[in-house]
């Protein structure tokens, strides 16, 4: 296998592209050996917005359980079990994208990831006053 192919291949998204033939850039087009290309995949449009969303709620939460840590200075148990928490409800919102056609799961485990980052950000400014 050409290296490009490798690198395609690492993540579950590039996998599903590639099965799809979507949203393919023309390195994977030549990698893969195919000459159509979509990007009218309603599918593969799903699995890109549970990225993003889960990029957009990953960010804040990596600052905000720093921040926590070092004000609040919780148990280490608390820590381990609010980021089990944290990364549990990314995994279900980015699996609802694909697996589960159900709004309510998807909003469900978005809340749960806005929840604890709002809880993290008002126990850190708690302590702070």
């Amino acid at each position: 296998k050409q290296w490009y192919q490798r690198r395609v291949a690492i993540t579950a998204g590039g996998l599903y592209r590639m099965r799809r033939s979507s949203y393919l850039t023309s390195i994977d087009r030549r990698a893969i050996r195919r000459g159509r290309m979509r990007f009218d995949d309603f599918d593969t449009e799903s699995l890109l917005r549970g990225y993003w969303n889960d990029v957009m709620l990953s960010l804040p939460f990596l600052f905000l359980i720093q921040w926590y840590g070092h004000l609040v200075r919780p148990p280490p148990s608390d820590l381990l079990f609010i980021c089990r928490m944290f990364v549990a409800s990314r995994i279900v919102h980015l699996t609802s994208y694909i697996v589960f056609r159900v709004q309510i799961i998807r909003g469900v485990s978005w809340l749960s990831g806005i929840a604890i980052n709002i809880h993290l950000g008002c126990q850190s400014l708690a302590q702070l006053s």
